[in-house]
């Protein structure tokens, strides 16, 4: 997997987020984590399920269906399966998101 610097020299996330996990291309992880900030500073100071809430229905229509969004203050522990080069975890501020693609279809054991 290419480092963030090998993928792109001009393309950057921004300062204040901290990158705890990604599989994830730059350009997505770019985009989701300015839509988050955007959120997060938005002037209707929305709580944090809210903020989870519009954040999911964007990735949703942006990248289509079946995205989790999980916003957290403090420590956490995940764990969860998610689809191939889909999972992006970043911190900005004191604020963590657990961002994942599961795969749309409904999965059936045989």
């Amino acid at each position: 997997m290419k480092t963030q610097h090998q993928q792109s020299a001009s393309a950057k996330l921004h300062p204040d987020v901290v990158v705890i996990y990604e599989q994830l291309p730059l350009d997505k992880q770019i985009a989701i984590s300015n839509k988050a900030i955007e959120i997060l500073t938005s002037p209707k100071k929305l709580d944090e399920k809210d903020q989870a809430v519009q954040l999911k229905q964007w990735l949703d229509n942006t990248y289509g269906k079946a995205w989790h969004v999980v916003i957290v203050k403090g420590s956490f522990w995940s764990s969860y399966s998610h689809s191939a080069n889909k999972c992006f975890i970043f911190r900005v501020r004191d604020v963590s998101y657990l961002i994942w693609r599961t795969p749309d279809e409904e999965i059936t054991s045989t």
